[in-house]
């Protein structure tokens, strides 16, 4: 058995309904991306995401909120850092401004792997950050961030969404505690050689978020890691089909995010959102429960 699919299962049974969260941030802390899971509150998104980056040998740092002037404190730490920078939630920010600054620092960290900033108050330059950002927001947010200009600009093509619609029925207040073998480093891992079946339809899955380009890579970079997490050097097709199943709460952005032109305004069902969650948690919902 593949080892994301065994921790998956090993959490869901201590604390139900996120073990695939858990294994797909894994996953995201392994590639080095900027992962962001949106979810209500209460979901458990704050116990996995944890968990899956303390089992970053390289080290983490975790704040509650950040903002782009803060970081000038870190900015020792975070020079040639590979470890995880966890921001539990981003809702916790003050302003829509500082929330949109904060999501394309941590782009410009993740995915540029610099961020140099000098202005009146702040002296920042940040290099050789080779690690991951890791986050998460509540569905209320998302409006206000898709109809920004950095979304199309800076975030959609260099962020991975996740949509945690599952809530916790069975609260487990205890962390979660499962063995990690971290493994070697995704340059390190030689990527595949074919392009099966599966692998297209993982490709339809990343398209759903991303441009082409940006998905080949996003790709790349996950099943590397999938097979450095499982021990080995060299990608398979084992690591397609486990990538296409951790991944697939990610296609939900298609349906959640909606617009009738090429160029009109964005919504994000923010309603559909939460009915969804109640359904894929209860099965079948009273009035009261969806109130």
């Amino acid at each position: 058995m593949h080892a994301l699919i065994k921790y998956k299962r090993e959490i869901n049974r201590t604390h139900k309904g996120l073990g695939n969260l858990y294994s797909f941030s894994l996953l995201g802390t392994k590639a080095k991306k900027c992962v962001i899971t949106i979810g209500t509150a209460g979901s458990g998104k704050s116990v996995a995401m944890k968990a899956a980056t303390a089992a970053n040998v390289n080290g983490m740092i975790v704040r509650d909120s950040m903002t782009r002037s803060g970081l000038e404190k870190l900015q020792k730490d975070l020079n040639s850092f590979r470890g995880t920078f966890l921001v539990e939630d981003l809702g916790n920010i003050d302003t829509g401004y500082s929330l949109l600054e904060s999501i394309k620092t941590a782009v410009a960290l993740a995915y540029d792997h610099k961020l140099s900033k000098l202005n009146a108050k702040l002296d920042l330059e940040i290099s050789d950050f080779y690690g991951a950002f890791i986050s998460s927001i509540q569905p209320e947010i998302m409006p206000m961030l898709i109809n920004n200009t950095s979304w199309e600009a800076v975030i959609r093509d260099k962020t991975i969404r996740y949509y945690h619609i599952l809530r916790a029925t069975k609260p487990n207040r205890k962390p979660i505690n499962v063995k990690v073998k971290w493994g070697l480093d995704i340059t390190q891992i030689q990527g595949m050689k074919r392009k099966s079946k599966q692998y297209l339809e993982l490709k339809r899955v990343f398209l759903d978020q991303h441009g082409l380009t940006r998905a080949e890579e996003h790709i790349e970079d996950f099943l590397k890691a999938s097979a450095a997490l499982d021990g080995r050097k060299q990608v398979t097709e084992s690591d397609v089909k486990v990538c296409l199943e951790l991944t697939r709460p990610m296609r939900l952005e298609k349906i959640l995010v909606y617009k009738q032109g090429v160029a009109s305004e964005k919504e994000f069902l923010v309603d559909h959102c939460y009915m969804l969650t109640e359904f894929a948690t209860y099965g079948i919902c009273t009035y009261e429960q969806l109130a």
